[in-house]
């Protein structure tokens, strides 16, 4: 027990990680109450937890090499001399300054002792690697990018064994005119070398570099955000349009749906001449944008573009059913649910495809509720039965008057598609027939088409979230509202989750709540209380049709193994033009 004692404390150099602190401490169980949960800093434990459950390695993680740096990050910038400035006395001392991204994706470095610099080579803490949180466990960068503000990782305090031989103290940047984190500066040393006062050399440093930043904005800069935070006053929404940032007013980011945010920011991005537009919003409002030209002493500053928002006389087909247990109301949303109410309610057998995530099952049963709520509804799994049990299972189904739902159906085998059929063939001559649906994800293997469509009149396909990004809020407050939590997402919040892809759909939004309310389950939810990889986002988030061509080049490209010259060719495109789209769409 003593060594298990010794090993909750707080790791010195080169002790066991917190990793294998966390190991022990979960071993004793309630006994760690007393005997290590006190010895660890709550951050520190907190960060261990969610280095856990990302399952970050807890020997030697490999931190990823990501090429993707925005040249927009004025931290990019920053030159062997500017470095030297930020450092001072410390230029000759064994310690290692860092910069990186609002992602923790190193920028650059720099240190005096080739020593340390090979023994940081050995862990990737070098430019182009990411030290997020996410991918390398707790650590100076990644964690003072989890909590927002500046931390001490000292030796086993870290997450992975690899990095016990170091203290990182890292502190956020942030803009000097927007206020969004750039990224964060670091200092790390070896172990046995750090003392508390590394955290506030590291600020120090760091105020150093913000007065460095804000010296470098120009008079231009400076003259249109007194302007923009002049005219913010007495206008509800408002866009600043400088050379170097974009940036919407509080109310703009509160009127506005994160969809409607993304629109209205390409627009002003890509149009900022003065005059007066009109916009259409993915939510099926109208935008009136006037813009007016900011200058200094006759220099252009910029664009100040003025937002009324009204709402458009919709030509939208009416809305479905009332169908409790789903949400969303956007148009492609709404015409899945009204053509899955109308085939059900006409008891007409349905395949429900789409991509692993996006809520077919969810689709089917609340549909199901909503038309026949006193059927008894029996879901069977082909990814977690046996074909003799999957078998077996659907014969009792079929006997009775249920309704039987068949998730992952494509993970079926020829012999159970065949068995299946033959089963459904009895059903389907049976006086009493039940109602029987299929969910498969996209593409349908062929085998399945061939020998279990002719049972299935009708397909309904389930959109990818990235093709009805305006559903995100409602789906965002419905996911919460399930879980019975007193917590809401601040407008910036769901702005921020509005402008990322969900490559995972709907199940990646669950497991990111799921996530959240695990440390907390009261209050509103910052942009810096959401995990790592929900802070990353791309310049904008792109338009829904622009999602569907990029997937048009994603499917052209993967058809001919790819060939750039031949997937341009087979979707009608020039190869000039398909090369700058894999440009702009972030494809490799």
């Amino acid at each position: 027990m003593a060594a298990r004692r010794r090993a909750a404390n707080r790791g010195g150099a080169g002790g066991i990680s917190g990793a294998r602190s966390l190991e022990l401490l979960d071993a004793q169980g309630t006994a760690a109450d007393d005997q290590g949960l006190r010895s660890v800093r709550p951050p520190v434990l907190e960060s261990w937890r969610r280095s856990q459950r990302w399952q970050v390695c807890p020997d030697k993680p490999v931190a990823t090499f990501d090429k993707s740096i925005s040249e927009q990050n004025p931290l990019a910038h920053l030159t062997a001399a500017d470095f030297g400035k930020l450092v001072g006395d410390l230029a000759g001392e064994p310690i290692s300054i860092f910069l990186t991204d609002a992602r923790g994706v190193v920028l650059n470095r720099y240190s005096g002792d080739r020593t340390l610099l090979r023994r940081l080579d050995r862990v990737n803490l070098a430019p182009g690697f990411s030290y997020s949180e996410e991918h390398m466990g707790t650590n100076g960068i990644g964690t003072a990018l989890e909590y927002g503000t500046a931390i001490l990782i000292h030796g086993g305090e870290h997450y992975a064994g690899s990095l016990t031989g170091f203290s990182c103290a890292g502190v956020p940047i942030s803009h000097p005119i927007t206020g969004r984190t750039l990224g964060v500066l670091d200092l790390t040393l070896d172990a046995r070398r750090s003392t508390s006062l590394v955290l506030t050399v590291a600020r120090q440093i760091a105020v150093r570099l913000q007065d460095m930043l804000a010296s470098s904005t120009t008079e231009e800069d400076r003259a249109l955000i007194a302007e923009f935070l002049r005219a913010a006053n007495g206008t509800p929404s408002l866009i600043a349009v400088g050379k170097r940032f974009t940036v919407l007013s509080p109310a703009a980011q509160h009127d506005f749906s994160a969809a409607d945010q993304a629109t209205l920011l390409e627009h002003a991005q890509d149009n900022h001449q003065e005059g007066s537009a009109i916009l259409e919003l993915p939510s099926g409002g109208i935008a009136r944008l006037e813009a007016q030209a900011a200058a200094v002493q006759g220099r252009s500053a910029g664009t100040l573009i003025r937002i009324q928002h009204q709402r458009a006389v919709s030509d939208e087909p009416p809305k479905p059913p009332v169908v409790p247990g789903l949400a969303g109301n956007s148009t492609v949303w709404r015409r899945v649910v009204t053509r899955t109410v109308d085939i059900r309610r006409r008891a007409e057998w349905l395949m429900v495809e789409g991509e692993s995530g996006t809520g077919k099952l969810a689709l089917l049963t609340a549909v199901e509720r909503g038309v026949a709520p006193s059927r008894l509804v029996t879901v069977l799994d082909v990814a977690t039965l046996s074909t003799q049990v999957l078998l077996e299972e659907t014969a009792a189904a079929l006997t009775e008057e249920h309704t039987l739902i068949i998730r992952h159906a494509d993970g079926l085998g020829e012999d159970a598609a065949i068995g299946l059929s033959e089963l459904l063939q009895q059903a389907q001559d049976a006086i009493e027939t039940p109602f029987v649906a299929l969910t498969v994800s996209t593409p349908v293997p062929e085998r399945l088409l061939r020998v279990l469509m002719p049972f299935f009149p009708h397909t309904v396909r389930v959109p990818p979230l990235r093709h009805h990004m305006e559903d995100v809020p409602e789906l965002l407050d419905h996911l919460l509202a399930q879980r019975r939590v007193e917590l809401r997402f601040s407008p910036s919040a769901m702005a921020q989750l509005g402008r990322l892809a969900w490559p995972g759909n709907v199940a990646e939004m669950r497991q990111m709540i799921g996530e959240l309310i695990r440390t907390r389950r009261t209050g509103t939810i910052d942009p810096q209380d959401l995990p790592a990889r929900c802070r990353a986002t791309a310049r904008r988030q792109l338009t829904a049709m622009e999602w569907l061509e990029r997937d048009a080049i994603v499917e052209a490209l993967d058809t001919h193994h790819g060939d750039k010259q031949q997937a341009a060719r087979s979707i009608g495109m020039s190869r000039a033009t398909i090369y700058r789209k894999i440009r702009d769409y972030g494809l490799s």
